[in-house]
């Protein structure tokens, strides 16, 4: 039933967050969308960069993630790791992936509420799809994604240095705009009684 994996799901989170395993930057949007009663997360990520030995858009379970960080790092070095990295593999991808969180609900129109309601927050890549046992997944993702391949015969220093900054700054932007989501969520969650109230 809908409720005891609501129920479960949550109980999951918590001992995540007290174990670490949970971006601190985004505990707070998860606890938030948790304490509606309609609704629990699952698998979510604020935001990282992070190095593949295999190409990105392939099948994600035969990847090498050879780094990642969910934090902006230093220029130098994600720098230093790159052309270390590089020295040892011929050919590698760097992705920048801003926030991914996913929502579950057991009807369709609390989904369509719950988009509504993240659209007011300037959220607008949204997926709402059905999973089986009557519920709805909502999936609500970032615009601050890069994903480019790197190999040691085609690039030099100077590349690698602009590269490393746009990502940095691309992970930097994405971080702002968890902030920016997470007061508007809680504006808009502290000023209304219950989700269905937004038609």
């Amino acid at each position: 039933m809908f409720s005891k994996r609501r129920e479960l799901f949550n109980s999951r989170l918590l001992e995540d967050i007290k174990l670490g395993r949970v971006d601190e930057d985004i505990i707070d949007i998860l606890l938030m969308f948790n304490n509606l009663e309609e609704y629990y997360t699952t698998s979510s990520c604020s935001g990282r960069i992070s190095i593949h030995k295999d190409r990105v858009y392939e099948d994600k379970r035969k990847h090498v993630v050879l780094f990642k960080i969910h934090e902006p790092p230093k220029e130098n070095e994600l720098t230093d790791c790159l052309i270390e990295m590089l020295s040892d593999h011929e050919f590698l991808w760097i992705k920048v992936s801003g926030f991914i969180i996913h929502v579950i609900t057991n009807h369709l129109e609390n989904a369509i509420a719950l988009a509504k309601l993240v659209r007011r927050c300037g959220i607008k890549d949204i997926c709402i799809r059905p999973i089986g046992n009557n519920e709805w997944l909502i999936v609500l993702k970032s615009p601050y994604n890069l994903s480019t391949p790197l190999s040691i015969d085609v690039i030099d220093s100077q590349y690698v240095n602009i590269l490393v900054k746009e990502t940095v700054k691309l992970l930097r932007m994405a971080k702002t705009e968890i902030k920016l989501f997470k007061l508007c969520l809680t504006e808009l969650i502290s000023a209304m009684k219950k989700l269905s109230y937004y038609d």
